[in-house]
């Protein structure tokens, strides 16, 4: 990659995931992948394959925005992965490149990516020549890199397309001469990438979200390559998921700051945070991919239209088997948030502050429409539909603080967790957000909102596939989480 990370880290052969690997894992994504896999057999091959297609051009865009190899903004990019790649949708300005350079990029990156669904189709194993071609395809129209020369001064060196490295690559201060980032000496390139695909093939049971930041990290501490290893890594890690039936892995820009921090982290020895990450973003991207599910070829004549309903009517049966599975779980969840928020307000009172006080109700009505619009706009900002039909529930932490000069003054927010279903997948997959509320007056209800936020990071999904005892586990880490971010989020309205 080309952005510089942890200042004076030191190259060492690479190393194996550690012996406790397994307490990364987590039952979040097997779940999404079986009702995705489900729901895909629905669907009309051409809908998946322009979801697909539109998940590829967003991947491609942003891969190399990542290395500033190119500056491309948000409305361009929406419309080249809405319409495709085609200098006609590009206005000057849209990029500091030329519109027919750009798109010659863009579809470099763009081949490559759709090469790895061929890769993977076929079977082929994982190699030293694959990776290469990898790279010979992503840097087809790329004939130079950055570099320094003997002095320090930077320079334009001539890009090695599908060639490992001759010479080191380490970025450094050009200033100060110190060295930032130490990676593989050029000499021990190629025995390095060996026995990265040597542990690669040897990790047959590790769940794909691990392996696939295993792999990029490890990937990335050879630097294999004089340029492009950024985009090579996010390219294997895309491969990984691929493999394992899921979906093209898009580290956005907004995710670099997040994104190099997990890099630097596992520099010391962790993976947690690249997991992590990668994770949300797999879950997001199913959660898009599941909001497909409605997008059926409509029957033609009276008795395809009388067949599919029949199949929907006989399928009734199961749902009322699904929603009464899920509604248990609801309850089980909401049991473990009621008791947390319970100890939560007592916390908040205790701060002592005159004015201050805190307490937690609850409401599991699926009638209930109360904070319903702030939790819809949530889900959608997090990738997904939720569902307003089936069982829902909610459970707020209400604080109150100021009011010194009077009841006039006083304020409130309310933290919010909502568990509810998610569209299109008749209550195989729940879902839970938090987002924090201002209220405007001490009045309850949708209409004195005054701005909302998320408290989450991602949402916390659940199906029933899984033990529930994973399930429980998982959501109490999500909800406490939560809770610290929400509680920040009121702590600055302070």
């Amino acid at each position: 990659m080309s952005e510089s990370r942890q200042r004076g880290h030191r190259w060492q052969p690479i190393a194996d995931l550690p012996a406790d690997w397994t307490r990364w894992r987590d039952s979040s994504l097997p779940g999404l992948l079986a009702v995705w896999h489900r729901r895909r057999q629905e669907l009309p091959e051409s809908a998946v394959r322009e979801f697909l297609a539109r998940l590829v051009r967003r991947w491609s865009i942003e891969t190399g925005i990542l290395e500033r190899i190119y500056t491309l903004d948000e409305s361009a990019t929406q419309t080249l992965v809405e319409l495709g790649f085609d200098a006609a949708h590009l206005s000057h300005g849209d990029s500091d490149l030329p519109a027919g350079q750009l798109i010659a990029i863009l579809e470099d990156h763009r081949d490559a990516a759709e090469g790895l669904f061929a890769f993977v189709n076929h079977r082929r194993d994982l190699s030293t020549s694959y990776i290469k071609e990898l790279h010979q395809q992503l840097l087809r129209h790329q004939e130079f890199a950055d570099g320094v020369d003997s002095m320090g001064s930077p320079v334009q060196v001539r890009v090695r397309k599908g060639d490992w490295k001759q010479w080191p690559n380490n970025p450094g201060d050009r200033r100060s001469g110190q060295l930032i980032h130490e990676y593989c000496p050029p000499e021990q390139t190629a025995s390095e990438m060996d026995r990265l695909l040597l542990l690669h093939q040897s990790h047959a049971d590790v769940p794909f979200e691990i392996e696939a930041a295993w792999l990029h990290h490890r990937f990335t501490q050879i630097h294999p390559f004089q340029d492009g290893n950024g985009r090579v890594a996010r390219a294997l890690a895309t491969l990984v998921c691929l493999r394992a039936g899921s979906l093209p892995l898009v580290v956005e820009r907004g995710d670099k700051r997040e994104y190099i921090a997990a890099l630097e982290q596992a520099d010391r020895g962790d993976l947690g945070a690249l997991i992590g990450m990668f994770r949300r973003q797999q879950q997001e991207a199913l959660l898009r991919a599941l909001q497909l599910a409605e997008l059926r070829e409509a029957p033609s004549g009276l008795a395809a239209v009388l067949e599919e309903a029949r199949k929907r009517l006989e399928s009734t049966a199961d749902s009322f088997r699904i929603a009464s599975g899920a509604r248990g779980r609801v309850e089980s969840l909401l049991q473990i948030a009621i008791r947390r928020f319970e100890t939560a307000a007592r916390d908040v009172t205790a701060i002592g502050a005159q004015g201050i006080g805190a307490r937690m109700m609850f409401a599991n009505d699926a009638n209930s429409t109360r904070y319903w619009q702030q939790i819809s706009v949530a889900a959608g900002a997090l990738g997904y539909d939720a569902d307003p039909i089936g069982h829902r529930a909610w459970i707020v932490l209400h604080i109150l603080w100021g009011g010194v000069g009077g009841w006039s003054e006083q304020r409130r927010c309310d933290l919010v967790v909502s568990l509810h279903p998610v569209r299109n997948t008749s209550e195989h997959v729940m879902a839970a957000v938090a987002l924090l509320c201002e209220q405007s007056t001490m009045r309850t209800g949708d209409d004195d909102v005054r701005n909302s936020q998320l408290a989450c990071k991602a949402p916390f999904t659940f199906t029933d596939l899984a033990e529930f005892n994973d399930e429980a586990a998982r959501f109490t880490a999500w909800l406490e989480s939560a809770l610290v971010m929400g509680l920040d989020g009121w702590r600055r309205m302070l």
